[in-house]
């Protein structure tokens, strides 16, 4: 049973018990230069990889997302049937992606009525100075 503190006890095959905390791993600030611009390269995933992304009124809502939201730039993106990636860049160099995402899934899920769900966080791959957004994507 899992406790409130989020502790799990974890049984190996070899019989011992271990036990480890559960939770996100602090965020790591950005450390890059103040010359070079903050990208994100990220993917957002539908729970149970549901193949849902795949229609027009998903598109409509994401480009709406997108064209409003002032505090992100979106470079580029694409959309697969059960997930998305995205290059983004934060107006505010210290913004959490979070902030991004969240509101991204947010607003996809109330502008097509989804009865499906995300997954829960996001992964994010911070570019550093020895990779450009072009070398990314391509």
């Amino acid at each position: 049973m899992l406790a409130a503190t989020s502790k799990v006890e974890i049984s190996v095959s070899l019989g011992v018990n271990c036990s480890a905390v559960m939770g996100r791993p602090p965020r790591i600030p950005v450390w890059l230069s103040l010359d070079q611009p903050v990208v994100y390269y990220i993917t957002i995933c539908v729970a149970r990889r549901e193949r849902v992304l795949n229609n027009p009124d998903v598109l409509a809502a994401v480009r709406m997302f997108c064209s409003s939201n002032t505090n992100w730039l979106l470079l580029s993106a694409v959309i697969m049937p059960d997930h998305l990636h995205a290059l983004v860049a934060p107006m505010d160099r210290d913004a959490p992606v979070t902030q991004f995402s969240a509101g991204l899934k947010r607003h996809v899920r109330r502008a097509v009525h989804a009865e499906w769900h995300w997954q829960e966080g996001v992964f994010d791959r911070l570019l550093r100075r020895d990779e450009s957004a072009e070398t990314k994507w391509l």
